[in-house]
């Protein structure tokens, strides 16, 4: 992957869209459906409405237009996933739960 240029997803279902963080984090371009996790926690410049297929090639063919000529937000910085950086919000999820008897 760290020598790929586009990272394509045609996910129907994702939690997170962990490999398409860690392709963009090693410089891929991500192509992904305007949905799921997607449009949380990736730049919307090469989207796709989900099951589009002409819209997916389409946008990889202005990616291959571009060539190396691209400058993005897509070379994101994911560093705000980490656990030292967000783990904090769980304890405080999980403290409330357990304060207030919810299950």
């Amino acid at each position: 992957m760290a020598s790929s240029d586009v990272w394509l997803s045609t996910a129907e279902h994702e939690f997170f869209g962990v490999s398409a963080i860690e392709a963009a984090m090693l410089g891929a371009i991500p192509v992904v459906p305007a949905a799921l996790a997607y449009p949380e926690t990736l730049p919307s410049a090469f989207t796709y409405q989900p099951g589009d297929v002409d819209g997916a090639v389409d946008a990889i063919a202005a990616i291959a237009e571009m060539g190396r000529r691209i400058e993005g937000p897509w070379t994101i910085d994911a560093r705000r996933f980490r656990s030292d950086r967000s783990i904090w919000r769980f304890d405080e999820a999980i403290e409330e739960v357990v304060k207030n008897g919810e299950r």
